[in-house]
């Protein structure tokens, strides 16, 4: 259902095992230069060089989960679609460091503490209300001092939110206990990193 050419509800399960049975790869995560320079950008823009135990939100096919697990201890990397996670786990299977689960989140979270949690390209699938459950699911389940990082293309979708206007929800609904650390906006996607208070 969409209103004023948004869809009103946050994107299902079906939704997203739909696109992945119909191309294994909807964003071209594998093969785009855009993706390839963004996630160099995410790894970058970290707080800092290693994590002990990390939450991925969105895992998807697992090319940024790659990058991840070399930075860290622990990664749980999640994503609604057992599609997708079964091609994340194949291009992963050498990293013996990484769970993978089929969890919609935030409505189901994986028990923390974390040092850092990833959402990236994910908020904007969500409504308000969503966002502001995930929102409290990320503070309650960050270390002490551990790291944020948000990355949405900014791009026009038909999807719940705007990638402004997910990050900005997240960030009024956060302020309270994270700051904000970094702020980047490129030409087609922004990058917010917080730092738990």
């Amino acid at each position: 259902k969409k209103e004023g050419g948004r869809k009103k509800e946050s994107l299902s399960v079906e939704y997203f095992e739909g696109l992945y049975e119909e191309n294994g790869d909807p964003w071209n995560f594998k093969t785009s230069e855009y993706e390839r320079g963004k996630y160099k950008d995410t790894m970058e823009s970290l707080p800092k060089k290693k994590y002990k135990k990390v939450l991925e939100v969105g895992c998807s096919v697992g090319v940024l989960t790659h990058k991840i697990a070399d930075i860290c201890d622990e990664l749980t990397s999640i994503d609604v679609s057992e599609v997708a996670l079964k091609d994340a786990r194949e291009r992963n299977k050498n990293h013996t460091n990484i769970c993978f689960e089929n969890v919609r989140y935030p409505q189901n979270t994986p028990k923390g503490p974390f040092d850092l949690i990833m959402l990236s390209e994910v908020v904007y699938y969500w409504t308000r209300d969503d966002v502001e459950l995930a929102a409290r699911q990320v503070v309650s389940e960050l270390a002490p001092e551990g790291d944020v990082i948000l990355v949405h293309w900014t791009g026009l979708t038909d999807y719940p939110l705007s990638a402004d206007d997910a990050v900005e929800c997240f960030i009024e609904n956060t302020k309270k206990d994270l700051k904000i650390t970094k702020q980047k906006r490129e030409e087609k996607y922004r990058l917010d990193v917080f730092t738990k208070l």
